[in-house]
């Protein structure tokens, strides 16, 4: 068994490195990807939590909730997988926001500490959050393969942590 261990865990540590690479070279591509996912995820998830919901509801407790949450994501996963271009554009707006409000509050975080010493890297780091993120309203493009690049990043740094756990398990007896 750690053997077959093993080697998913390698074989996990290339394909997110494979999809790293492919993500930094192909980042209007992720973006599409990235949405598509999201979309069958929240699909998937809303058929699981609306049939667990009526099977459930005889034995336990569950509220309704549950049924309204699987519907709502039932229908925003569709939403996305037959509206890819409108869900990209969301995807990317609400990125944008998130950025602006980190932007804002690294830079209300840097004039409260302005008496410590590595403030100015904070207060900088917000004024480009903030100028990205008022950029990326204006051209959603550039924030579009902003977040390829940034998925792509990802993928790699955990491509690179898997494989340091494969090394672990490999070198133990």
């Amino acid at each position: 068994m750690k053997n077959v261990i093993k080697y998913l865990l390698l074989i996990s540590a290339i394909l997110m490195l494979i999809m790293g690479i492919w993500f930094i070279f192909n980042p209007s591509a992720s973006l599409a990807t990235v949405t598509m996912l999201i979309g069958l995820l929240l699909g998937a998830n809303g058929i699981i939590e609306t049939f667990s919901y009526f099977q459930e509801r005889r034995v336990w407790n569950i509220s309704k909730w549950v049924l309204f949450d699987g519907l709502a994501s039932l229908i925003a996963g569709l939403f996305i997988l037959f509206n890819p271009g409108i869900a990209q554009s969301t995807l990317v707006f609400a990125f944008g926001i998130w950025v602006l409000f980190s932007g804002i509050m690294r830079l209300l975080t840097a004039v409260s500490i302005r008496n410590f010493p590595g403030w100015t890297w904070i207060l900088t780091i917000g004024i480009i959050a903030i100028v990205i993120a008022i950029i990326s309203f204006f051209n959603p493009l550039i924030l579009g393969i902003a977040l390829g690049l940034i998925l792509g990043v990802f993928f790699i740094i955990q491509a690179f942590n898997i494989f340091m756990i494969y090394l672990m398990i490999k070198a133990q007896p």
